[in-house]
């Protein structure tokens, strides 16, 4: 997850289609983008930079996470899309 081409800057960030919502990130809630690979693939994300975890109701989800440098945190966009439904 600590690629340096993940790192963002808020002049870098690209807004895509997608849902905010609250996830489970870390042990924590956490405001994320619920949206299409599509949608996430146009951020420049790789099928390899996935993690795997859950939304709160269980759902399995693909996260995906871009450091921002200014806020000192990780954006996150996640996908309900199964791993083998998806290819850069």
């Amino acid at each position: 997850m600590n690629n340096p081409q993940n790192n963002l800057r808020m002049s870098q960030i690209m807004e895509i289609n997608g849902k905010h919502i609250m996830a489970n990130v870390w042990g924590g809630q956490v405001s994320v983008i619920l949206s299409t690979w599509s949608e996430i693939k146009k951020l420049g994300f790789k099928v390899r930079d996935r993690a795997f975890g859950n939304l709160n109701d269980g759902t399995p989800a693909l996260y995906f996470g871009k450091w921002n440098q200014e806020t000192g945190k990780y954006k996150w966009y996640l996908t309900t899309e199964k791993l083998e439904d998806i290819k850069d």
